[in-house]
């Protein structure tokens, strides 16, 4: 604020003592001392109040970038949560289909099997060996070896190459017409050359 060196005060000083006079120029120093002291603390205070402002200005401004920084990283790790459970979804839905395809495939084996051999098999025939069991019979046998085996290798894939899968299956129904045609017309022609 005011700087005041030794020659301004000794002016102002002397000034006082001609003004004032000798006997009451001390209670007018105190008087002054006090008035200068109140002033310097309402500085002193005015600067604390005004330095806490900024620093609470500053805080808020910290504050302020912090919940902005936090509401953009919520909003990252709300987009990757939902990319992971789509991604969940999906590949449970790819799951289910080649679970649903290889059902699908074991259910036209056993129905090819029950198709070739409409006659039960007996309690002396359950436990012959594959060799000598008849050819249609092994066929069938062999067909839903190979459905299990391709349940197996879906349910380990994961449900990769759903399409190549659905065209295996295609592609096996049609042998297994052409098989079965074939299987049906021999027993016709074993029935016949029978009666």
């Amino acid at each position: 604020m005011f700087s005041f060196g030794f020659w301004e005060i000794l002016v102002i000083g002397t000034i006082a003592l001609l003004v004032v006079g000798p006997d009451r120029l001390p209670g007018l120093a105190t008087f002054v001392g006090q008035w200068v002291g109140r002033v310097r603390g309402m500085v002193r205070h005015m600067k604390r109040e005004i330095q806490q402002e900024l620093e609470a200005e500053h805080l808020k401004n910290m504050l302020a970038e912090q919940n902005q920084e936090i509401s953009e990283l919520r909003r990252e790790v709300d987009s990757v949560r939902q990319g992971a459970e789509k991604q969940a979804r999906e590949a449970g839905e790819e799951i289910k289909e080649v679970d649903r395809a290889a059902e699908r495939q074991a259910r036209r084996a056993k129905q090819r099997q029950n198709l070739r051999n409409p006659r039960r098999v007996s309690s002396s025939d359950a436990g012959a060996k594959p060799e000598s069991l008849g050819r249609a019979e092994h066929a069938a046998t062999q067909e839903a070896d190979e459905a299990a085996e391709a349940t197996a290798d879906a349910d380990r894939s994961g449900g990769s190459d759903d399409a190549q899968g659905a065209n295996r299956v295609a592609d096996e129904e049609r042998e297994d017409r052409g098989r079965a045609s074939t299987v049906d017309g021999e027993d016709q022609g074993d029935d016949d050359s029978r009666r």
